[in-house]
C-alpha cells in the first residue's frame, strides 16, 4: 500500500462479498457501499464487487483453487503458478486436487441443505482460463509466500478443514489428504527452524 493505492500481482481484483444466513436484503446492502454515491460507472480499474448469493458455495468456489495452487507450489519447493501450470504433471495434479476439491464441496452444500451445486466441469475449465492468466504474471500464491518467508502457512482453514468435511460426508480425497499432510509437515519443520531454508 502507498498513498491509497493497493499494488497487486496483475490478476483480476475482485471483493466477493456475502451474507453469512444468504439474506437477500443483507447483500443488496452490501453492493450498494461499492457504488458511486453519484450513481454513475465504476471508474476504471475500480475493484469490482461480486455479491454472493450462497456464501457456502462462494467459500467453496475460492477453495476450488486455493487448495491445489497454493498447496501444490508449497511442495514444489515454492514455485510460482506459472512454473507448476506449465509443467504436466504439475498440472494433472493441480487439477485432480480441484476435482476433489469441488467434489467435497457439493457434498458439503447437500448436507447443509443448501441448493446450488458447483459443476465440475465447467468450474474447472474456469478455473484453468484463470490459471492461463495467472501462470503469465508468474503469479505466487499467499500461502506460498508465507513459505518462501519462513512463517506459518494456513494449513488449518484452508486444507484441513477441507479434508475433515469431506470425510465427515463420505467423499474420498486421497490426494487432497496427502497435500495437508505434507503441508502440516512442513508448517512443523517452519516453526522449529524459523525458515524453510534452514530445514534439513
Amino acid at each position: 500500500w502507498a498513498d491509497g493505492a493497493a499494488s497487486h500481482a496483475g490478476v483480476p481484483t475482485a471483493v466477493h462479498g456475502g451474507s453469512l444466513t444468504d439474506d437477500a436484503a443483507q447483500l443488496d446492502a452490501a453492493a450498494a457501499l461499492w457504488r458511486p454515491v453519484d450513481g454513475s460507472a465504476a471508474p476504471e480499474g475500480a475493484v469490482a464487487y461480486e455479491a454472493q448469493p450462497c456464501l457456502r458455495l462462494a467459500q467453496w468456489a475460492k477453495l476450488a483453487w486455493n487448495v491445489p495452487f497454493n498447496g501444490c507450489t508449497v511442495l514444489a519447493g515454492g514455485a510460482d503458478v506459472g512454473k507448476l501450470w506449465v509443467d504436466a504433471e504439475g498440472k494433472a495434479t493441480a487439477v485432480a486436487i480441484m476435482r476433489e476439491v469441488i467434489r467435497a464441496a457439493n457434498a458439503d452444500l447437500e448436507a447443509h441443505g443448501a441448493a446450488p451445486r458447483l459443476d465440475e466441469e465447467a468450474l474447472v475449465e474456469k478455473l484453468s482460463a484463470i490459471t492461463d492468466k495467472m501462470a503469465e504474471a508468474s503469479y505466487i500464491p499467499s500461502t506460498t509466500n508465507d513459505f518462501l518467508a519462513g512463517r506459518r502457512m494456513e494449513v488449518g482453514a484452508i486444507f484441513e478443514e477441507p479434508v475433515r468435511r469431506a470425510t465427515a460426508h463420505g467423499v474420498d480425497v486421497p490426494r487432497l489428504e496427502t497435500l495437508a499432510g505434507l503441508l502440516r509437515v512442513a508448517n512443523d519443520h517452519i516453526a522449529a527452524a524459523g525458515s524453510w531454508r534452514d530445514v534439513t
